[in-house]
């Protein structure tokens, strides 16, 4: 249940990346929910531990449950990434992201009379190759690696941030 929670409100956020390529007003909303995910994962596990009412919930116990809440979120909004690529989108996500690239590599070669960025301008260009040359699997793949990856940093964060070793009692 934490995981499908955090899964849907994963799945919210990957979907207003396309949208933020299209109108920019979408960025205004994908900005609060990038940084707003380590506050929606803490209050998900911290309600767990309210709910389970116990006085004990050390961080050896938070952190795998953070940890498999990011997994499992991690496996539903992957999922929906993927179907999303390969049956629904056909190649407009990525074609409207390299846009994107391009026009960003436009602009700064222009505003370069020098060339001191041609270094940056060619990586731009690999990537670009790289971004095109993706299938839906690859990318969802590459997805699912960024968000463990962030996840289990931000798992470890949590889930000290939620441990309670135990309360103290009147006398202390």
């Amino acid at each position: 249940k934490l995981g499908l929670v955090f899964g849907i409100f994963q799945t919210v956020k990957l979907a207003l990346f396309p949208l933020t390529l299209q109108h920019q007003f979408f960025s205004l909303l994908l900005m609060p929910a990038v940084f707003g995910s380590p506050v929606i994962l803490w209050l998900i596990v911290r309600r767990f531990r309210e709910s389970e009412a116990t006085e004990f919930f050390p961080f050896i116990y938070a952190w795998p449950l953070t940890i498999m809440t990011v997994l499992f979120a991690a496996v539903i909004s992957t999922v929906v990434a993927y179907v999303y690529l390969q049956y629904v989108d056909h190649g407009a996500f990525v074609t409207a992201l390299a846009a994107q690239i391009e026009v960003s590599v436009e602009t700064i070669g222009q505003q370069d009379p020098t060339g001191e960025m041609s270094a940056m301008l060619s990586q731009m260009d690999e990537y670009l190759k790289v971004l095109r040359s993706m299938t839906p699997i690859q990318f969802s793949k590459q997805v699912f690696s960024i968000m463990l990856f962030w996840g289990n940093i931000i798992s470890v964060i949590i889930a000290a941030v939620t441990a309670r070793v135990g309360l103290k009692t009147k006398g202390q």
